[in-house]
């Protein structure tokens, strides 16, 4: 899959933000670090971006998440870097249904007829996407926090529904940052 259509597909999962149960968040964190240090940031734009309007919506959200939590947005000797990856898998879901198995009609004791019946398989085709966001250590240019969002990608939303989804699956991220100890 290309790279331009990764990230479209990508900012789609913030469809499931809305859904709750459907987003699969996570974080991990070095614990040795204390994030109340952390008060200024520098966005870091992604090698994996050929969509600039992707990347400016992606980039909007975290800067307006980060400002929401007292972090201030500068390009000039940061306490912290920001980037995202993002990336999507094909992915094939099989339901099988099961089968009966039971006893003819003259009982299947002595000769009489048994047999299996009913049951079936069904698949759905679907894309997983996968949007991070890490937080590196200006001063050891260590990754410092990665949060993510895994989910089911809509893979064609309206400009106006794919900001949305993008402000939600961000809001959905940081919610997990600062990590707590």
């Amino acid at each position: 899959m290309k790279i331009s259509g990764v990230l479209l597909l990508v900012a789609s999962v913030a469809l499931l933000a809305g859904c709750g149960s459907g987003l699969e968040l996570s974080n991990d964190f070095d614990q040795q670090i204390d994030f109340s240090q952390y008060k200024t940031f520098q966005w870091v734009p992604s090698k994996d971006s050929s969509n600039d309007l992707l990347e400016a919506r992606i980039k909007n959200a975290t800067i307006d998440q980060l400002t929401q939590k007292g972090m201030v947005s500068t390009t000039t000797d940061p306490n912290v870097y920001v980037i995202y990856h993002a990336g999507a898998k094909d992915k094939v879901d099989i339901q099988s249904y099961g089968y009966d198995y039971g006893y003819g009609r003259y009982g299947g004791v002595y000769g009489g007829a048994y047999g299996a019946g009913g049951g079936g398989i069904s698949t759905y085709n679907y894309t997983e996407g996968t949007l991070i966001i890490d937080i590196i250590d200006a001063s050891s240019k260590q990754l410092a926090w990665r949060g993510s969002a895994t989910g089911v990608l809509d893979e064609s939303p309206s400009a106006e529904k794919l900001t949305e989804n993008v402000n939600k699956a961000i809001a959905a991220i940081m919610s997990q940052y600062p990590p707590r100890k």
